[in-house]
């Protein structure tokens, strides 16, 4: 944040120019994909059962991770327990120069299956508290999200 490093900018009229710039920076800014990426992201979500497709569709997804002002109605619901989910977020990190857990909670755009908005604490513990039963599922993770790593990050 400018404002931060140097004070003045708050209050010099060229920090008008950089607001009107940023305001159309995506929330989690993802790095330069095409938008068959997020096509093939939202079908490995969907293959990994971890939303369903009739909640959350493909132009609700697209719209979450990709627009400076997302539509209110706009949401990714997990159908997963959090720590599968939290996982599956750390997994995507790579391809957003935003996307950790503090943004995820500050856009409200997450929710678990029981309704309820992701926040951070939330995803740090999950994160911290996976058992063995959870293994399985996080290869099954790695895997499909290696596929896409290596197709659009290398």
């Amino acid at each position: 944040d400018m404002r931060i490093q140097f004070p003045i900018v708050g209050h010099h009229k060229v920090f008008k120019i950089l607001t009107k710039v940023n305001d159309g920076i995506p929330f989690f800014q993802p790095k330069e994909m095409k938008a068959k990426f997020f096509d093939e992201l939202y079908s490995t979500t969907y293959n990994l059962d971890l939303i369903d497709d009739v909640i959350v569709t493909e132009e609700m997804f697209f719209d979450v991770f990709t627009s400076p002002r997302p539509n209110p109605e706009s949401q990714i619901v997990f159908i997963k327990k959090n720590s599968l989910v939290a996982y599956y977020l750390k997994e995507i990190e790579p391809f957003f120069d935003n996307l950790n857990p503090v943004t995820i909670d500050k856009s409200k755009r997450f929710f678990n299956k029981q309704g309820k908005a992701l926040n951070s604490a939330d995803l740090y513990t999950s994160l911290s508290r996976s058992n063995d039963k959870d293994e399985n599922y996080f290869s099954e993770i790695n895997k499909a999200i290696s596929v896409l790593k290596t197709a659009y990050l290398s």
